[in-house]
């Protein structure tokens, strides 16, 4: 009686070869297997890049949120000491924190990486403090010009990330 093949590749000590069995498989079972892992491991990578563009994108939108919050604040501080009647020369308190809001309004502008955002953050920072000290030769729509130069860039990018 002849031993019939078994379903499953038995190797003992004294046995080298593969059950011709699964020796005529191998050629189909190597290539499945191969195209098996290859497409799992090429769509964990798809799936990756899309959630780091993902990411990316709501980081970036993020950051431009916050530098818009930051304008809002640094605009209020400018608003609120332009428009004092009889202001002091000399005011500690006033400059203090307005470069302390305006440091963070040029970190948060610095955060998004738009193109020219630094240059109109300190355009706006310059004219912002003259006019927040009642500068003589800084009037509101020099502020509110260079105000809305900023929001625009930051308005612009917010949506692109959208």
């Amino acid at each position: 009686m002849t031993p019939t093949p078994s379903p499953v590749p038995v190797l003992d000590a004294n046995v080298t070869t593969i059950d011709p069995y699964w020796a005529a498989l191998l050629p189909f079972l190597i290539p499945v297997l191969v195209a098996v892992i290859g497409s799992s491991f090429l769509a964990q990578i798809i799936i990756n890049v899309f959630k780091n563009k993902t990411t990316r994108r709501q980081n970036r939108r993020d950051d431009a949120t916050f530098a818009l919050e930051e304008l809002k604040r640094y605009r209020k501080l400018v608003i609120r000491y332009g428009n004092v009647e009889d202001p002091e020369p000399v005011d500690a308190n006033r400059d203090t924190r307005i470069a302390i809001q305006g440091s963070n309004l040029s970190v948060a502008g610095a955060q998004t990486r738009i193109k020219g955002i630094d240059v109109a953050i300190e355009a706006y920072l310059r004219v912002g403090d003259a006019f927040a000290a009642q500068d003589e030769f800084v009037s509101a729509e020099d502020e509110k010009a260079k105000f809305r130069e900023v929001l625009r860039l930051l308005a612009i990018k917010r949506e692109k990330q959208s």
